[in-house]
């Protein structure tokens, strides 16, 4: 009985540790404030996804803070989520024409990549991100092409970007 106990125990700690093994990506652009026009940010962004009748959907806040939302097969259905999780957030960043956006992904470890998507503006209402990576000790991994259209629909009141995962 003993040893149930305390092989038990071991594995209990072994788990409680394996974050450790395999820690979080960290994001690589500085939080900053967006204090443009270039882009709204009093509503959320969508692109369709045809092949399934859905909507990707997300809000651009002007401190910089983007959060992601579940799929949807309505615009504006489920815009205020009950549960916060790690992969519904990132940072953007808008210089002139471009736009960066960093977002967690979950992985297959038990720990988050930092996937990039960069891309341009087109019109206060729209942007278009083209390229897709992982950054990782400094160089561009799991490059993508990619041809992501958002386009913008006003929606109040927007969910508070105050989350635990950016600061």
């Amino acid at each position: 009985m003993q040893k149930g106990v305390t092989f038990l125990f071991f594995i209990v700690a072994i788990l409680s540790c394996e974050k450790n093994f395999y820690p979080d990506d960290e994001l690589s652009l500085p939080r900053t404030n967006f204090n443009g026009n270039s882009l709204r940010t009093d509503g959320v962004y969508y692109r369709s996804i045809n092949e399934d009748s859905a909507y990707v959907r997300l809000f651009l806040y002007n401190n910089g803070i983007v959060k992601f939302l579940f799929r949807s097969s309505e615009i504006e259905k489920d815009l205020h989520p009950p549960i916060d999780l790690k992969d519904m957030w990132g940072i953007f960043l808008v210089e002139n024409n471009d736009i960066t956006i960093e977002e967690f992904v979950e992985s297959n470890s038990p720990s988050y990549h930092v996937y990039t998507s960069h891309g341009m503006v087109i019109n206060d209402t729209t942007f278009q991100l083209t390229e897709s990576y992982r950054l990782k000790k400094g160089e561009k991994t799991n490059h993508e092409t990619i041809n992501r259209i958002y386009h913008f629909h006003k929606y109040s009141p927007k969910p508070d970007s105050i989350n635990e995962f950016i600061k």
